[in-house]
């Protein structure tokens, strides 16, 4: 993002991105997976479009490997390795992934500081010249950027230094949703 305190602060762990909007039932079952589960399921998905363990920057699919820039991969995640961001300059930058219409963004992160006046910037991208990103807000609100418009969630859904799993979906049909440890808490985001 455009400056220094959009960096995301923290940890992030088990990144993916589905082709389609994944249901309720697929969302509970990304927040319950345990270490066993976490790689199975998502590398068998055939929605699945990119997936990222985190232990470094590639691509589980061999799609869509990344560039990191000043990312500490050598620290503990939810699951095995994490992404340890540092605030300031820390970023994996990939080729587009999200396709326009019905996707699904997913990952597991821990933030270390909130900012109060600018966001920290979990996921950012352009989608066919409509940006999307999402981010921590303001003590722990989650906000999204579609494309046509910001939506950020009335109170704090997360902590300082605990694991939080987010998913994003999008849906021609049901709209746009943002779930917080399997919990619907913004929806036409």
């Amino acid at each position: 993002a455009g400056s220094a305190s959009y960096f995301f602060d923290g940890k992030i762990d088990q990144v993916r991105v589905f082709k389609e909007s994944l249901s309720p039932g697929e969302i509970s079952s990304l927040y319950n997976e345990t270490a066993t589960s976490a790689a199975s399921g998502t590398i068998n998905d055939p929605s699945t479009v990119a997936y990222y363990k985190m232990a470094d920057a590639t691509d589980e699919t061999g799609s869509y490997n990344g560039t990191a820039t000043n990312v500490d991969f050598n620290v503990q995640g939810k699951y095995g390795f994490a992404g340890k961001f540092n605030g300031s300059s820390s970023y994996i930058a990939t080729p587009t992934l999200l396709p326009t219409n019905n996707f699904s963004f997913s990952c597991w992160f821990n933030p270390s500081s909130f900012a109060s006046s600018a966001n920290k910037v979990i996921y950012n991208q352009n989608i066919t010249n409509n940006r999307f990103y999402i981010s921590i807000y303001d003590s722990g609100k989650i906000e999204a950027w579609n494309g046509s418009g910001t939506f950020t969630t009335s109170s704090s859904v997360v902590n300082l230094n605990q694991w939080h799993n987010i998913v994003y979906t999008a849906s021609s049909s049901t709209g746009k949703k943002i779930y917080v440890d399997g919990t619907e808490v913004l929806t036409n985001a």
